[in-house]
């Protein structure tokens, strides 16, 4: 995941080179064609959780911003924009596929999606939209599936259960709980009660913007990183 002290550690872009190129090396042989490269980026910003999905065209990055609070931090998208200044991928500089002496354009779009209803779901929504969004393009779709109906709070509340189950399992996989301290839920779906409330220690600005235009581009220069679809 992508915060402050991360996005800008000594190592933080080597890093990714480094899980980058496994990825390139191993996507070459029984991959299909026709699924587009991404990078999904869970960003903490303010005490608070967001997702950025990067994918690249031809002359084009796209940054698709997903909130669950609806509430855009310029932060979370300066860090991007630092990883992306800093950080170089493959042998030649990040560059426009159909003019190679030019840059490509970065452009950063807020995407309307499902809100929380609460102070403290924000990360178990980014899970969710991750995981919807990974099988929607799995399953051959090249859509975009963003929507404020994409899903309902009933798949938090049933996640929220299945992370449960699954700590609970990994906790006592060598040893028998006992009945009387913890409750392990029949399914894996199903739900649980909240957990406490994490409330944010200072509120992020609010913006009110179309998801079919861009928030903003810049320009990535020769130090920036590069992605490809091919």
């Amino acid at each position: 995941f992508l915060e402050e002290t991360r996005a800008t550690a000594p190592g933080a872009f080597e890093a990714l080179q480094r899980m980058t190129r496994r990825v390139s090396s191993q996507s070459g042989e029984g991959r299909s064609s026709s699924l587009p490269h991404f990078l999904i980026f869970p960003i903490h910003c303010y005490k608070h959780w967001c997702l950025a999905i990067v994918s690249s065209s031809d002359d084009e990055i796209r940054i698709d911003y997903l909130d669950s609070l609806g509430k855009h931090s310029d932060a979370a998208v300066q860090l991007l924009e630092t990883f992306f200044k800093n950080c170089g991928w493959g042998p030649r500089p990040f560059c426009s596929n159909t003019s190679p002496s030019l840059p490509k354009r970065v452009v950063v779009y807020d995407q309307q999606v499902p809100q929380q209803t609460n102070g403290f779901d924000c990360g178990l929504y980014i899970l969710h939209y991750a995981e919807l969004f990974c099988r929607h393009f799995v399953r051959g779709n090249k859509n975009w599936p963003f929507s404020k109906d994409w899903f309902g709070q009933s798949e938090v509340e049933a996640k929220r259960g299945a992370i449960q189950y699954i700590l609970t399992q990994m906790k006592y996989k060598n040893s028998t709980p006992p009945s009387s301290s913890i409750d392990v839920p029949s399914s894996p779906l199903s739900p649980c009660s909240p957990i406490s409330p994490h409330f944010f220690s200072q509120p992020l600005p609010q913006t009110k913007r179309s998801p079919a235009n861009p928030r903003r581009t810049f320009s990535v220069d020769d130090s920036a990183i590069m992605i490809d679809d091919a």
